[in-house]
Formats: structure tokens, C-alpha cells, sequence
């Protein structure tokens, strides 16, 4: 079977204006043990309740529970929502790709590869994001 761009948020949501809730066939659903981001048909939801109320019970974000860096970070994100509206990919214009990762032992944040538009800037984020993560830029 082949798919094309944008074929599953189309079954997800529908095409054109985003469908109501209760008239998707099919719903995405994140799997935090294995980072795996999965759709399932809406038959599948009772089956995923007693995990989902599992974590309720756990710390970390996927219980609902933020650290303070979290809780910080969300304020903001909520406040650019509330001014500009939701954003998806579409209304963002990429500049190019970074691939860092958290060397731990280290304590620092390292870009591995980067590849971005001659004139944007890329440390500040990366200096930010290492902050967020507890890590030096």
C-alpha cells in the first residue's frame, strides 16, 4: 500500500476543515514507555484507559505533573498560542535541520550536524534548549 503526504492526518481529521471530535474514525495516541507516536481506530480507546489512568498516578509530565522548567516552558509556549494563534508546520518557514544531542557525562549539549540558511542564527535556541534540559549550550 502506498501513502502520500498528509494521508494519515487526512484520515485522522478529515480534508479541509478539521472534523469534530466525535465524527474521526481515528484518534493519535503516544506511547511514552516506547516514544512511539501510534493512530488507533476509536474502538481502540477503552483498551488504552487503564494506562493512561496508570500514569495519572506517576510523576513526570505524562502524569499531568510539570517540573518548574516545564511549567515555565509551557507558560510561554501558551502565551506565543494566545497571541499568534495555533501553528501548524505549514505556517513556519524551516531554515534548516540541527541534530544535537545531550551528552550527559558531560553535561552539555552538543550539535552533531547542522545544516541552516546562511544569515539564521542557531545558538541562541540551542543555548535555550540546553538550559531547558539542564545542560550547558
Amino acid at each position: 500500500m502506498v501513502y502520500r503526504v498528509g494521508d494519515l492526518l487526512r484520515h485522522l481529521y478529515g480534508d479541509g476543515a478539521a472534523l469534530p471530535a466525535e465524527q474521526r474514525p481515528a484518534f493519535e495516541h503516544h506511547l511514552p514507555d516506547s516514544a512511539v507516536l501510534v493512530a488507533f481506530p476509536v474502538e481502540a480507546w477503552p483498551h488504552l484507559l487503564g494506562a493512561m489512568h496508570a500514569r495519572t498516578k506517576q510523576a513526570g509530565a505524562w502524569s499531568g505533573r510539570l517540573t518548574p522548567r516545564e511549567r515555565e516552558l509551557s507558560t510561554r509556549i501558551l502565551a506565543e498560542i494566545a497571541v499568534r494563534g495555533p501553528l501548524s508546520a505549514e505556517d513556519t518557514e524551516l531554515v534548516g535541520h540541527v541534530d544535537p544531542k545531550a551528552d550527559r557525562e558531560a553535561g552539555r549539549l552538543r550539535v552533531v550536524s547542522r545544516r541552516v540558511r546562511r544569515g539564521c542564527r542557531v545558538a541562541p535556541a540551542v543555548k535555550e534548549l540546553a538550559a531547558f534540559l539542564g545542560l550547558k549550550g
